[in-house]
């Protein structure tokens, strides 16, 4: 497998789901929160995934990266309302 170099904030929501995603497939990663660095990769916005040569800085493409990987899990319970 590839190093993925997870980038984030600590005030991010989506960043602490695709941590979680990542954390419950046991997939190591690097997390880089330095956001200096992160803008001077030209990366748009958070969570974004480094992969190999190529950055994924968009939400829903990190999460179709990760289905595509086996990696997307979100669980719904049952007893929620807002169903």
């Amino acid at each position: 497998m590839e190093q993925i170099i997870l980038y984030t904030s600590d005030t991010c929501h989506r960043c602490k789901v695709v941590k979680e995603m990542l954390d419950m497939h046991s997939v190591p990663y690097t997390e880089v929160t330095d956001r200096d660095y992160i803008m001077g990769l030209g990366v748009e916005g958070v969570p974004a995934i480094e992969v190999g040569d190529k950055i994924i800085d968009n939400y829903i493409s990190v999460l179709a990266w990760l289905k595509k990987h086996g990696y997307y899990s979100f669980e719904v319970s049952d007893d929620d309302e807002s169903i």
